[in-house]
């Protein structure tokens, strides 16, 4: 599951290294997120940071719900939290964040299971009309 998400967010944002296929191998979760890091490219580096936090957020999110409350969301909804969390943090200042979600519009036709665009960022299909 965990690896899934990684990958739609990768291809979401058009982004390689977010992909698990091209990590390298790392033995804790330190070494791999400074391995990340290192490898963002730079015009998108800020952005892909946050992108990075909030989908580590949202997956521990996911892993204590099922840890804890015994409950479980697709990966499909874990997505669009990570879209919606994504777009808030957008229109709240996260110049970073802005310019991925803003560069996303001619990608979105494209990626199966991906958002729509609403108003100039990204946001989750739930909110699409």
């Amino acid at each position: 599951m965990v690896k899934t998400i990684w990958a739609r967010v990768g291809l979401w944002v058009r982004a390689p290294c977010l992909q698990p296929a091209n990590w390298e191998d790392a033995d804790n979760v330190k070494e791999w997120f400074l391995q990340m890091m290192n490898r963002l490219p730079s015009p998108m580096k800020e952005g892909l940071r946050s992108l990075i936090v909030l989908t580590i957020w949202e997956v521990w999110r996911e892993r204590n719900s099922r840890v804890f409350l015994k409950e479980c969301r697709q990966v499909q909804k874990i997505m669009e939290s990570i879209y919606d969390e994504a777009n808030t943090w957008a229109h709240v200042g996260n110049k970073g964040l802005q310019l991925i979600l803003l560069g996303q519009s001619d990608v979105q036709s494209h990626v199966e299971d991906q958002p729509a665009m609403a108003n100039g960022l990204v946001v989750s299909p739930t909110y699409v009309n």
